[in-house]
């Protein structure tokens, strides 16, 4: 009983060897078309976050900052992650990601970009001396004679009035 055992297991020894050889085969395959592939792409600067996916963290490493930054301090970053930016003039096409992307904008300030979310929301200037903009003045004021005159403020800062006709 030994003895058939023995065989068997011989016969599963060798079909497992051929299935190395098989396999090493397959591997060996794989090692040149790897090795075709790192040769033909030599000096050839690949991006390793595309489109998307870089614009978002671009986002993430001015959110980790927290303030505005150039575009070329934005592509040092992206290079200490390891990302490559792709194109002859990596800078640039950082910029050009940030200006297509609507969470990004420019600070007019020194060429830095920082993000939507941190502006302040456009409010209306309070009213200067206690004037009330597009509100009517209170009917008997002296300057309106029909209690309907507009008093508003214009971009200068001054004052502008006008009538209201019902």
């Amino acid at each position: 009983m030994a003895h058939m055992d023995l065989r068997q297991l011989k016969k599963d020894l060798a079909r497992v060897e051929a299935e190395l050889v098989k396999l090493e085969k397959k591997a060996q395959n794989f090692r040149g078309v790897i090795a075709h592939y790192e040769e033909s792409s030599k000096g050839i600067e690949v991006s390793k976050t595309p489109g998307k996916e870089l614009d978002d963290t671009i986002v993430l490493i001015l959110e980790t900052e927290g303030k505005p930054l150039h575009p070329k301090t934005v592509c040092e970053r992206l290079g200490e992650r390891g990302i490559k930016v792709p194109g002859q003039n990596p800078v640039s096409n950082v910029r050009a990601h940030m200006s297509g992307d609507e969470r990004c904008v420019p600070t007019r300030k020194d060429g830095l970009w920082g993000l939507k979310a941190w502006q302040a929301p456009k409010t209306l200037l309070p009213p200067r001396n206690g004037e009330q903009p597009n509100q009517p003045n209170p009917p008997g004021n002296p300057s309106s004679a029909n209690g309907h005159t507009m008093v508003t403020r214009t971009p200068g800062g001054g004052i502008s009035q006008a009538n209201r006709y019902n």
